[in-house]
């Protein structure tokens, strides 16, 4: 077993070209890279970002590893009581170069069927809370599949709404203060996309970005609390490729693609 995160003790360093795992540390410009392929060594330790993406990971703390092929992360919902969560998994294309010709096709047909090719992300899963009845709505994986454009926008719409369940007139009660505050999840993704604009070393190819936020306590009038907004976060890292000398336009196209309909849901086009 060993730590990693923020003990800063010294490791063993073995040179890659690809980040592979599910753990980057960019807190504190320094990233603790875990391989699966070499069955839980550390690979590396380096600098590589300046705070500006540190807020969109997981929280710097030291990981234990129980087995090879395990570790322990933080629960990012663990804050909330009724957490809103959906996960988008990003980019015009989901396959990495260098991956086998039949992982490839695969990566190929999934985007090819999915809005991964259209909006440049597509919708992995989802959950949201009724406020009425306090249920909560977890569409299935494969309905999630399903989604063309038009439906993962009014997806969109439904996650920040007190009646998430009705696809005809999602009220999109919380959209004002979850998507357009300002702490809302616009303002950081566009500090996000800042950040991708001008960092030309890593690639994120089939990573996620989760849109959070508490449901708890909130009412058909809006937010109970004015200090309610959304939250943003960069997850998955096993196919991160590094060192590629230009920016990640595949990307890009769908971080810009979402922050225009979010910024269309919530009015300020």
């Amino acid at each position: 077993m060993f730590l990693v995160g923020d003990d800063r003790t010294e490791k063993p360093l073995l040179e890659t070209r690809r980040l592979t795992g599910s753990l980057i540390h960019m807190g504190f410009t320094l990233a603790a890279v875990l391989c699966k392929g070499v069955h839980g060594s550390l690979l590396s330790v380096r600098d590589v970002v300046e705070d500006t993406c540190a807020q969109f990971l997981l929280r710097p703390y030291r990981v234990l590893v129980f087995t090879p092929d395990h570790l322990c992360e933080q629960d990012l919902t663990q804050q909330f009581q009724r957490p809103c969560v959906i996960d988008l998994k990003m980019g015009v294309h989901t396959w990495y170069p260098g991956a086998s010709e039949q992982y490839i096709a695969k990566c190929k047909e999934k985007d090819a069927e999915s809005t991964s090719k259209d909006l440049g992300f597509r919708v992995s899963g989802l959950q949201a809370f009724d406020t009425n009845s306090g249920n909560s709505w977890k569409p299935g994986r494969i309905w999630c599949k399903t989604l063309d454009a038009n439906a993962t926008k009014l997806l969109l719409k439904q996650f920040v709404s007190s009646n998430p369940t009705d696809d005809m007139s999602p009220d999109c009660t919380y959209a004002s203060a979850v998507y357009a505050g300002e702490d809302g999840i616009i303002k950081q993704l566009s500090e996000l996309r800042s950040w991708f604009a001008v960092q030309t070393s890593y690639h994120f190819f089939s990573s996620s970005i989760l849109l959070m936020y508490e449901s708890n306590g909130l009412t058909q009038d809006g937010p109970a609390q004015e200090s309610m907004h959304g939250t943003v976060k960069l997850v998955d890292f096993a196919h991160v490729l590094m060192d590629q000398e230009a920016a990640d336009e595949n990307f890009l196209q769908g971080l810009d693609s979402l922050i225009a309909i979010l910024c269309e849901i919530a009015g300020l086009n």
